[in-house]
């Protein structure tokens, strides 16, 4: 099941997870943990911040730092005007809390390359990832190659009682079975 998932979204590996505040978590932690930095770039409204109740601080896993307009979507150049170093930025595609806007998919390259150029691990809070499927009329690994990271929650559209899935490179995943 999980290589299934990896081989689908464009990734080495995947490691199922109970839910998908463990993914992200696990995810974030390592980025920074490998970056030397502890800072995570987070929408006002992302899930991390609304819904998990910041269990990120209560586990000393990251430190999260809000970007962009809480009406839309953050952009590359929110992105540059951070002077800090970043260890991860995290996108959720569709954003749930602001009518499941997008970036463009023009956006997210550049959100991409701005990444990659100064060694951000870039993360998809992927929950609702097979929605923005349809919004932005793209294959599922066309739309996850973008990303360092991936998690996908089964229980949102796809009707799973529960279940999540991290996929990543080999080495993210190697680690995040031993933090899981």
């Amino acid at each position: 099941f999980e290589q299934k998932i990896a081989q689908l979204l464009g990734f080495e590996a995947a490691l199922f997870c109970i839910t998908g505040t463990m993914t992200q978590a696990t995810a974030l932690r390592i980025a920074c943990g490998e970056r030397g930095s502890r800072l995570v770039a987070l929408h006002p409204t992302s899930h991390i911040l609304r819904h998990e109740r910041s269990n990120h601080v209560l586990f000393d896993h990251f430190q999260a730092l809000q970007i962009g307009d809480p009406q839309r979507p953050w952009s590359v150049s929110d992105l540059q005007a951070i002077p800090d170093q970043l260890g991860a930025a995290t996108l959720e595609l569709p954003m749930r809390e602001i009518g499941g806007q997008c970036q463009s998919w023009e956006e997210l390259d550049a959100i991409k390359h701005h990444c990659h150029a100064l060694a951000i691990h870039l993360h998809l809070d992927g929950a609702r990832l097979f929605n923005a499927v349809v919004k932005l009329c793209r294959p599922v690994g066309d739309i996850a190659r973008h990303f360092d990271s991936v998690s996908v929650c089964f229980s949102k559209g796809l009707g799973a009682p529960v279940g999540s899935m991290l996929c990543g490179s080999k080495e993210l995943i190697a680690r995040a079975l031993r933090i899981r």
